[in-house]
Formats: C-alpha cells, structure tokens, sequence
C-alpha cells in the first residue's frame, strides 16, 4: 500500500475529510493525535503521508479511545470487520463492475456453514434462540414463521455463489 493512498469513495470523504495514508487517518484525528509529529510531512488533506508521523497519530488517537490498541484494533465491528469493496482502485482492486463482499473468516464460516446445511436445514420456525449482543445484553427469541422465506430468498444468491465456487465454476 501507497503511504500516500487517498480514500476517495467512503464518507469521510463526502463529508471533506478523507482519510490518508497507511492507518487512513482523517485531518481532524491527525491534528489531535499528532503530537510531536503534526510538523511532519509530506502532507495530503491536511495529514501526514509520512509512514512514522501517520501511524503515531493513528496509534495515539487508539489508545485514547479505548484503552489499548489490541482493544482498538481487535474489537467486534472494529477495523478489521468485513464488508463491501466498491469497484475500481481503492488500496487494492475490485474489477467486477459492482461492490464485492468482503467476509472475516468468522463471517465466512458461518455463510459456508449455512451453504453446507442447505436452505432446508438450519434454524425453523418456532426454534427458540437466545441472542447475544456484544458486551451487552442476553435477550430469548424465537424463530417467527413469516421470515423464513424472505432469509431463504435473501441468502439464495449467496448459497449460489459458493457452492459454484466449490464446485469450480
């Protein structure tokens, strides 16, 4: 990756404030977090593309928001969480004309793992689940009948795709 890469599709940047260099940092957080490296450059959107200065601002505005970086950079809907890679040039290349999805391996396994069961198989209406949110509550539910061909129809895609890639199509 360029150390002065430019993300120029995602909100910050609609917002005028995109994020820059190797951690992606926003002017904002740079010129609260630089510390003795704000005088640091080359400088792009007002942040500096110099490897050293963009990650110390990056590594202190992480360790003050939440305590420590394997909390920073390791957490549930952190900065490593999966999700959509629009097409073109971002920091890598998605040629296929449409965004890409792009999993964790946990988020992998869970759809390969539905794919295996097939839409057949799996949770049925009327199971009883019990719903964990992320340092949050326990909450009982239970599966409602009405849902379940609206979840078949939206995973169909899906449930496709891999198994094509399986069997090497």
């Amino acid at each position: 990756m360029s150390p002065r890469i430019v993300n120029r599709w995602d909100s910050n940047w609609i917002a005028g404030h995109p994020s820059v260099g190797l951690m992606q940092v926003i002017g904002p957080t740079f010129r609260a977090y630089a510390g003795k490296m704000a005088g640091v450059g080359p400088f792009a959107y007002g942040v500096s593309t110099n490897p050293l200065a963009n990650i110390y601002a990056s590594m202190r505005y992480a360790l003050s928001r939440y305590g420590s970086l394997p909390r920073a950079y390791n957490r549930p809907g952190g900065y490593d969480s999966g999700g959509w890679l629009q097409p073109g040039w971002t920091p890598v290349y998605n040629g296929l004309g449409a965004p890409e999805a792009i999993l964790t391996p946990t988020q992998w396994q869970a759809l390969s793992s539905a794919a295996a069961a097939g839409l057949g198989g799996g949770i049925q209406p009327g199971d009883r689940l019990t719903l964990v949110v992320e340092d949050g509550p326990t909450l009982s539910a239970y599966v409602d009948g009405r849902a379940d061909g609206r979840v078949a129809a939206t995973l169909q895609p899906a449930l496709a795709a891999t198994r094509a890639r399986r069997n090497g199509r």
